[in-house]
Parts: structure tokens; sequence; C-alpha cells
């Protein structure tokens, strides 16, 4: 590929909706596209035209870019008719853009809309003509152009022949046709190989007998969204459409964070940076609720956490695992050697030079063995893990200031009622008693921690992501509640941004949350992690 511009369009806040359970309050919608136009997305649909609860977000949004400048890079998807044009208008769109809503094959023009095609052509210009007279700028979807291209027709002697549908539908608007500005080209139910994508998005710009500029808006029903992306630039798209995270309909629409980053693999230019695909798709995480896999291309949580010891070894001599293409820092993260059965004493020792500890080779070696011994207990062995691991082996009580005294008979689980806590730690050699209210049992113990902040000056590091895992594991004949409850959080220094994870393993969830906590807690008043 060329090092020509790609320009990414995002339909996050319309198609993205399309998943089970979306939703988008109107000030999340305001949020999110400010920060979409500002970290550089070309351009944003945000709305479907006369959908109930797209007024507020698609005016404010509409307010928001026209006063910075940015009004015709907003979209809304409309309908053939002139209804979904007054729309967009009268809700402050004037000099947007509509993009109308057109059937790409001939099923879904005749069972769907009940039309001929010729009828539906004719809609399609009145309505795109209408629309220019309002001051809009018109681009056309092609719904379903991906099956209206695979379709066949009985030709002569019976034989099946292509259908001759999407070629006469864009030889019949585009030829020395004004009004449509861009047509996008749908594979609606993420049925295209990439090498159908090429071909059909060559053939398209054959028939238009134009430069008209070309779009692909791709599915990820069989998980090639981001490689027909790919072969639709190098078929001569010069935009893709995308969403943050891949929200969309079923198995969702090409991903903002993957094409971008593919884009830029084979050499493309595009004008969203590195620096803000995770902070953008956090954002959408939390709007949607819908959590990433761990293992999520270029975002994930786990992406940058290298687990086999042999990797942590050749880290430590060059960065062998390290790609050039794909360094943590351009993405706001750091490489992190993870620790459990596979790790090796250079997975120890990267882990110790984070948190500061200078041990010679001997103490390494064991301190290897006491972290293998717990993974058979423990899932994930963290730093906050390795740190209290390290105080007892080198006899060191300063590396823990804080415990929460859940053993003793004076626990921290005395009076728990509902969302309250009310028990005693240990910070820095003294007892406390402590009591907190919050909306769950978690923020209880959080709220009742923080009253120590100011008077003692501990420091809580700000919790980033939360995640309860119940492994699937068989219970106890005995007791069928015995099962694990592993608590996995996320924390960041507010400081540098610097991120690490604790996790604590218990029957009780929230017993398993505050041992995560009491160790993040341990290493934010510590020379730990900074």
């Amino acid at each position: 590929m060329s090092t020509q511009q790609v320009l990414i369009k995002d339909t996050t806040l319309r198609d993205g909706e399309q998943c089970p359970g979306g939703r988008f309050t109107s000030d999340q919608k305001l949020q999110l596209g400010i920060a979409l136009l500002n970290a550089g997305v070309d351009r944003l649909e945000v709305a479907s035209a006369t959908v109930r609860g797209d007024e507020e977000p698609f005016a404010r949004i509409a307010a928001w870019a026209k006063a910075n400048g940015h009004l015709g890079r907003i979209e809304a998807l409309g309908f053939i008719n002139e209804r979904s044009i007054d729309w967009i208008v009268e809700h402050g769109g004037a000099g947007s853009i509509v993009n109308l809503l057109g059937k790409g094959s001939r099923r879904h023009c005749v069972e769907h809309l009940k039309r001929e095609p010729q009828q539906h052509w004719d809609d399609i210009k009145r309505v795109a003509a209408y629309a220019r007279e309002r001051g809009l700028t018109v681009q056309l979807y092609l719904e379903d152009w991906s099956q209206g291209m695979l379709a066949t027709v009985p030709g002569e002697k019976g034989r099946q022949v292509p259908d001759p549908y999407v070629r006469e539908m864009v030889a019949s608007l585009l030829d020395r046709q004004p009004n449509v500005g861009r047509i996008i080209l749908c594979d609606t139910l993420g049925v295209l190989r990439p090498s159908q994508v090429f071909d059909g998005i060559r053939n398209v710009r054959t028939w238009a007998r134009t430069k008209l500029p070309v779009s692909f808006h791709g599915h990820n029903d069989f998980g090639l969204a981001t490689a027909n992306c790919l072969a639709a630039v190098r078929g001569g798209a010069d935009t893709v459409d995308v969403t943050v995270n891949g929200l969309g309909e079923r198995a969702g629409n090409a991903c903002l964070h993957e094409v971008v980053e593919a884009l830029r693999l084979y050499g493309r230019n595009v004008g969203v940076p590195r620096s803000v695909l995770r902070e953008l798709s956090e954002m959408v995480s939390v709007f949607s609720r819908r959590r990433l896999p761990p293992n999520a291309p270029i975002v994930g949580r786990d992406v940058f956490h290298n687990t086999a010891g042999i990797h942590a070894d050749g880290d430590a001599k060059g960065e062998l695992y390290v790609p050039d293409a794909r360094r943590p820092e351009a993405y706001g993260a750091h490489l992190t050697h993870t620790l459990g059965k596979l790790s090796g004493k250079a997975s120890v020792r990267s882990n110790c030079r984070q948190l500061g500890l200078q041990l010679d080779d001997a103490q390494v070696t064991e301190l290897h063995q006491r972290v293998l011994a717990l993974s058979e207990s423990k899932p994930w062995v963290t730093v906050g893990d390795l740190q209290l691991l390290a105080a007892e082996l080198l006899g060191r009580p300063d590396l823990v200031v804080f415990e929460v005294l859940l053993e003793t008979g004076r626990a921290g689980w005395e009076g728990m009622d509902g969302a309250s806590f009310r028990g005693q730690v240990r910070f820095r050699g003294a007892v406390h008693d402590v009591a907190g209210k919050g909306d769950g049992e978690f923020n209880a113990f959080i709220q009742a921690v923080r009253g120590l902040s100011a008077p003692q000056q501990l420091r809580l590091p700000t919790l980033v992501d939360y995640e309860v895992v119940i492994p699937p594991t068989p219970s106890s004949p005995t007791d069928p509640s015995a099962a694990l409850t592993q608590a996995v959080i996320t924390w960041e220094y507010s400081e540098s941004g610097t991120r690490f994870i604790t996790a604590g393993v218990d029957t009780n969830q929230v017993r398993a949350a505050i041992k995560a906590a009491a160790q993040a807690i341990n290493l934010a008043n510590t020379n730990g992690i900074r």
C-alpha cells in the first residue's frame, strides 16, 4: 500500500447503539462525540433521523460542532423521505451531511421496501435533490451491497448470471448525478471475503464512470472486518467506517483501534494518533457497559503483559519481545512481565526493579520458588504479592505498611451491615478503627480507609477497573459455596499515570476485592511502582 491518507468515519454513536442493550445518554453522546472529533476522526455519524431520543444529542453535538468549525464533519443517517431531511435541518444540522439509506440489493429493494428498482432510484434522486436544497451534503449508503454483488439471476438457457442490480443502480444514480457526493458500500451482514471487497469496489468505481469518493462499511460476522477494510482501501476506497471497540449489530462493526493500527502497519496515514486509542476504548467500555476481552488487540489489558519467562529473559537482554511497530509508550502504557507458573527468574528481577528492590542471585532464586508455590493456589500472582513475599524473605517489615486485620478477633468484618464497613486496619505499625458507608460493601471499605488519608497521610491510588472472576472449578462436595472468587483490580497513580494490577482470592467476593485493595494501598505507601 502507498502512504496515501485514509479517512476514518466513526459511527459509534449511531451504528454502535445497534448492539443488544446499546444506548448512550445525551451527555455521554456529547462527551464521546467531542472526544472523537478532537481525537482526529475525519467524520462522525451521530444519529438516525426521526428516531425517538436522538433529537437532543444530535442538536447538542451539531451546536458544539458548529461553534467549533466542525459541522461539515457531522453526519446523520437519513431515510428515503423528506421528513428525514427536515428533521436534520430542524435540529441544527444545516451544513452537515446526510447519509441516505439506499438499498444495495434487489431483494432488499423489492421485498423490504416493496418498490421496483427504478422507483427506488427515482425516490433517492428526489430526496437527494431536496437535501441539497436544504443545505445538506448528500452521501448514499448501499445497504446490503455485499449480497447485491453476490446475487445471481436466471440467464440464457436457465443458467445463473450475476444480478445487474448494483451496476444498474450505480449507473442510474451516479452518472452525471450532481446531488450525491459519495457512496458508502455496505457489507451489512459481514459475508464478504477480502478479495471480494477488493473486486467489488473496483467494479463500482468502474461502473460509476466518475471519480466519486467511495467508503466501505463492514461488519465483523466472520471476523474479517479489519481485513476487509484493508482490502477496500487497496480497491480504491478513501474512507472506512468504524466504531470504537467494534460496537454494533450482531458481531459488531469494524473496530477503530484495529483498523487504524492495521492501516499504519500497511504504511497508510491516518489522522487518529495512537495515544488516544486506549482512552477512547475505555470511555466506550464504560458508557456501553461492555467490557473488552483482556486479550483484545492494541488496547486490551493483557496486550503489554509478557507472561513466559523466556520472554522476560529476552526483554532483559535487548527488548527482544517488544516490536518496534507497537511500543507500549506510544499507547500510554508500559511493559509488564506477569508472574505465575510460567515465570522465570528474569520475570522476578523485572518486577523487583519496578519495586526498587535490589536482590542478589540467591535471593532471586528463592523468591522465584516462592512465586511458583503461590501460583499453585492463586491464578494471578501480582506485583503486590511479590512485595509481600519479598518482605518475608528479606526480613523487611517496612515493605508491609498496610494490613486489614481480617484474621483476628477484631476483624474488619465486625459490624458489616449492608453498604457499610467497620473494622480495624494497621498502618505504619499503628492500629486504627475505621468505618465508612458506600454504594456497596467494597466501596464502603474504600471510604473507611479514605478517612486515614489526611490525618495519617495514607495515599490511595485511583481505581480504574474492577473485575470479579469466578473460575469454573467444581464446588466443594461438602460446601457448595466454597468456589474461590478472584477480584482483579487495575489502579493508577494520579501523579504519573502509571497503572498496575492487584488481585485478591477468597470465597467471598468483597473479601477478595479488599485483599486486592490492601495490596494496592501497601504499594502506594512504600517505594512500590510509581
